[in-house]
């Protein structure tokens, strides 16, 4: 079970995410975002690029089509099992 400051600091980060449509968000922002101490950030995801895991994770199963482009572009390896298709829809959001 997640704890409630865990889930709203990835609310926080998803929110990040969207915003700027890229899952790349840093550590401060995302605490800022949630309204934690930087160091809470740390405590529940360690390292940042745990937090990009869970984002692109989460940008895969929402659509959340920008988020996953950049992901494809960056070879993030939640993206390796992608559908042609869902690559294709992704990467059509960047060329708009």
């Amino acid at each position: 079970m997640k704890s409630a400051k865990k889930e709203r600091i990835l609310q926080a980060a998803i929110r990040a995410a969207i915003a700027q449509s890229d899952y790349r968000v840093n550590r401060d922002d995302v605490a800022r975002r949630a309204r934690v101490a930087p160091g809470l950030v740390n405590h529940y995801f360690g390292a940042v690029v745990n937090i990009h895991d869970e984002l692109v994770k989460f940008a895969i199963r929402n659509s959340l089509h920008k988020v996953v482009a950049m992901a494809l572009l960056a070879n993030h390896p939640a993206t390796k099992d992608l559908k042609p298709a869902e690559r294709q829809k992704a990467l059509a959001h960047i060329l708009k």
